[in-house]
């Protein structure tokens, strides 16, 4: 058992060194989540002295919805056409699995990141 152990540790230690593709990519996409609503607040109070931490809760508040779960009540995702022939047509309730851990870790970060805006403005106000 603790030479699997070790053996599981050197090989996540090999892969997070070596640099794999899907980590790049993930990194790279966690840093445009972030940056992007910061780089047009930056951009909206530069030019239109718009205040800095409401522009970018407003940012993060559209990649929220974006990245909304498929089959949550909130998303738009529900099937008109099918709608039009069966009017009683529902959509599936969303599952537990239904959001992979890294989207869920994405939506947490995004939630985390509108709320701190609005509590920074907030108290900023105060």
């Amino acid at each position: 058992m603790r030479k699997r152990l070790a053996f599981h540790l050197n090989a996540n230690r090999f892969l997070l060194y070596r640099g794999d593709k899907m980590t790049k990519r993930v990194g790279i996409e966690i840093i445009l989540l972030i940056g992007s609503p910061l780089v047009i607040a930056e951009l909206l109070l530069l030019f239109f002295q718009f205040p800095f931490l409401v522009s970018s809760a407003v940012g993060y508040f559209i990649l929220v919805l974006f990245h909304l779960p498929a089959n949550s009540p909130l998303s738009a995702s529900a099937d008109f056409e099918t709608k039009k022939v069966n009017p009683h047509f529902k959509a599936s309730l969303p599952t537990a699995s239904s959001m992979k851990r890294l989207d869920m870790l994405k939506f947490m970060l995004l939630i985390l990141l509108l709320i701190g805006c609005l509590y920074l403005y907030v108290e900023k106000i105060r």
